[in-house]
């Protein structure tokens, strides 16, 4: 009984460890995925159009 009770232990924290890490590699590609999407799209916009169209309150008087 005790030795079944360890391997379920060991088994439930495997999975949640594996689970875990699934999240935080899943979290982290999503974010360098945004963050590489929000650069390129920065430096499209700023290809575009000059420096000062780029301040806020310009671009309102457009």
């Amino acid at each position: 009984m005790p030795a079944r009770m360890t391997s379920l232990r060991a088994r439930l924290t495997r999975n949640i460890s594996v689970t875990l890490l699934s999240v935080l590699s899943s979290a982290m590609t999503t974010m360098t995925r945004r963050l590489l999407s929000t650069a390129t799209e920065h430096t499209a916009t700023m290809s575009h159009t000059n420096a000062s169209d780029m301040l806020p309150g310009r671009q309102l008087h457009r």
